[in-house]
Order: C-alpha cells, then sequence, then structure tokens
C-alpha cells in the first residue's frame, strides 16, 4: 500500500470549513431528500471529502512537482453537480490525467472496514474513460490526510461489492480495500 501522509495547511482547512458551511446551506433541501438529517455530519461529510482534494492536490503540486488545478471551491445547487474528475493533472507528455478522490475517515474504517463509497450511476463505475484515475484517501486527523497511489479506474470494474450498510446499497457501491489488494503495488 503506497502512501504519502499529507499535512493540510492552516488556510486550507479555513477555506474547506466556509466551503462546507455554504456548501451546506444552499443545499440542505437536497440532503434531507436523500434522508440526511443531521446538518453536523453533512457539513463534516463535505469537509473531509473537499480536505482530500486539498491533500491530493498538495501532494502533486509539492512533492511531486507536477502542474495540478486547485480544489473547486464554487457552491454549486444540487441540480448542476456532476460526476466530472475533482482534479485535472497535467502530465510531462501534455497528457491529461482526471482524478477521482475518494475519502474515507480513520473512524470509518473501524466500523465499515477500509472502504470508499461511489455513487452507482456514476460512468465511473462502469464505464469510465481511459485517463480517470481513483484516487483513495484516509482522513487521519483534522489536519491529516493519507493520500495513497492512484489506480487507474478501468482496473477497478469487476471490484465493486455492495456496502455493508443496508441503506444506502440501492444507490451506492462500496471499493473495499481487501478486493483491492493486488493493485497497491
Amino acid at each position: 500500500m503506497k502512501h504519502k501522509d499529507i499535512i493540510i495547511q492552516f488556510e486550507h482547512q479555513s477555506k474547506v470549513a466556509n466551503f462546507a458551511e455554504l456548501c451546506y446551506k444552499t443545499n440542505k433541501h437536497h440532503y434531507k431528500r436523500r434522508g440526511q438529517n443531521d446538518p453536523r455530519k453533512i457539513k463534516l461529510d463535505i469537509y473531509h471529502g473537499k480536505i482530500a482534494e486539498y491533500a491530493v492536490w498538495d501532494h502533486y503540486k509539492t512533492v511531486e512537482g507536477v502542474e495540478c488545478q486547485e480544489p473547486d471551491l464554487t457552491i454549486l445547487e444540487s441540480n448542476r453537480k456532476s460526476y466530472e474528475a475533482d482534479l485535472k493533472l497535467k502530465k510531462m507528455n501534455g497528457k491529461e490525467s482526471l482524478l477521482h478522490i475518494k475519502n474515507q475517515t480513520v473512524e470509518q474504517s473501524e466500523k465499515f472496514g477500509l472502504s470508499w463509497m461511489f455513487q452507482k450511476n456514476d460512468p465511473l463505475v462502469f464505464r469510465p474513460l481511459l485517463n480517470d484515475y481513483v484516487v483513495l484517501t484516509v482522513f487521519l486527523s483534522m489536519n491529516l490526510v493519507r493520500v495513497f497511489k492512484p489506480i487507474h479506474a478501468r482496473h477497478l470494474l469487476d471490484r465493486y461489492e455492495k456496502p455493508r450498510v443496508t441503506q444506502i446499497q440501492d444507490t451506492k457501491l462500496a471499493l473495499y480495500a481487501t478486493n483491492i489488494d493486488d493493485l497497491w503495488g
């Protein structure tokens, strides 16, 4: 399991906390429709996901020295959300890799096993593009994120399972670390 632990700058934590608050306020009706009623949990989920994007961005920008766009902090209405990549990475040969970042917290991994959730109707899980990559992350603490080596999305096609939590099985697929041991390299 090749990974790097990335320390998140306070500036990014602050931006993302504000983003999570605004995102919740703008889309709380959408979360309610999906049966999500706990504002604190919703904001934390948004925060963790965006902090994971900053960890990946920081890793490529500072550690790898690769051109990578900064995470997008635009607040979108729920009807404008898409399955587009979280980050675009420019390679030395000029080609672009599309990075889809998935995050899990340490607490979640202790409860459900090391795993990441995907929307069932996301083309990434059934028809990924040739340049789609999945970057798995684990939120270790308020300022520390573990970033794993990207995995080509096509290598994951037959690795998804029903989540162990029955309430989300209609809309989500799970990727369990035990199903990708051979891909960690």
